[in-house]
């Protein structure tokens, strides 16, 4: 895996294998979700009036980051909370800038697709005989949305098959599903998370209006990255590439329920 780099609200985060953090010389942490003293995690802050040319921090920071060249930089903004189509940089480096444009796709779920019903969505997680039966509804939630978005039209039709000995994909055994009709948006992309507001918003509404009886909003982050969720890393390396987020919006709109599907080591802030 590869060192990596951001700015995010004007704190720039590294996170660099042992070798180019010994080679820098900036300060920083063993990283939480690397393996023991193999990375390491460095902040600085880039917001003082003081960081300028002349100021110590600013010189070391700006001559280490000459040595990590060449860079590859996604970059977004918003204005107003409103996320931006284009972000601009210096004259000198507009020719290698590339614009990169979000993929957008959907597709129908199968007419004979089982859908979970919104009184099981209602109460899910509140199923009073047993936590692990509560368990088992949130595992077929996670499940479902996997096979819904991932356009495996066989898991979840009505014929699903039910044998583990056959495949280990399994349409949902507990929680409640009917015949029904759904439909799936895909956006693909560097999304910043004022977009991903915009969608959730835009989703929010739709149910509120009974335009739709339920939604769900699933991001998938990426399996290396130097900051996700709160202030910590996420790294492929930590035993799991799983980084997403699942946002059922209940029935009525007035609820969400998050299930963040991410590895043990990382920290929510």
């Amino acid at each position: 895996r590869h060192n990596m780099l951001c700015i995010a609200v004007g704190i720039l985060h590294l996170t660099v294998d042992a070798e180019t953090y010994r080679r820098l010389g900036l300060v920083g942490t063993p990283s939480a979700v690397h393996p023991s003293g193999q990375f390491f995690h460095v902040q600085v802050d880039l917001r003082g009036e003081g960081f300028r040319t002349g100021d110590s921090n600013y010189d070391r920071t700006h001559w280490c980051l000459e040595r990590m060249q060449p860079v590859r930089v996604l970059a977004s903004h918003s204005i107003d909370g409103v996320a931006s189509s284009a972000v601009h940089f210096a004259s000198e480096l507009q020719t290698e800038n590339k614009q990169a444009r979000c993929r957008e796709s959907s597709h129908a779920l199968p007419s004979d697709a089982r859908i979970p019903t919104p009184q099981a969505l209602s109460t899910l997680g509140e199923t009073p005989d047993t936590a692990e039966l509560a368990a088992d509804e949130m595992t077929d939630l996670v499940e479902w949305l996997g096979f819904a978005h991932g356009n495996l039209r066989g898991c979840i039709s009505s014929g699903a098959p039910v044998d583990d000995f056959a495949t280990i994909l399994l349409s949902p055994q507990v929680l409640a599903c009917l015949p029904g009709t759904g439909h799936v948006r895909q956006l693909r992309g560097f999304l910043s998370p004022d977009a991903v507001n915009e969608v959730l918003s835009s989703t929010i509404q739709q149910v509120r209006s009974g335009h739709l009886p339920w939604a769900s909003l699933v991001v998938w982050g990426f399996e290396d990255a130097p900051l996700s969720w709160g202030n910590s890393a996420h790294s492929f390396a930590s035993g799991s590439g799983d980084n997403h987020m699942a946002l059922l919006v209940l029935p009525g709109g007035s609820k969400a329920l998050v299930l963040d599907l991410v590895s043990g080591r990382d920290q929510h802030g």
